[in-house]
């Protein structure tokens, strides 16, 4: 249960991360090669 606790406040850290443009240009860079590729 303790790991569970501690992925959890890992990923509420990551939710709350103040730089959520860094998380959104991650997303974004790992989305693209799948989109080139689909079109």
């Amino acid at each position: 249960m303790s790991l569970f606790a501690n992925s959890f406040s890992d990923f509420v850290k990551y939710v709350l991360h103040p730089r959520w443009s860094d998380i959104v240009t991650t997303v974004k860079r790992l989305n693209n090669p799948v989109q080139i590729s689909e079109n």
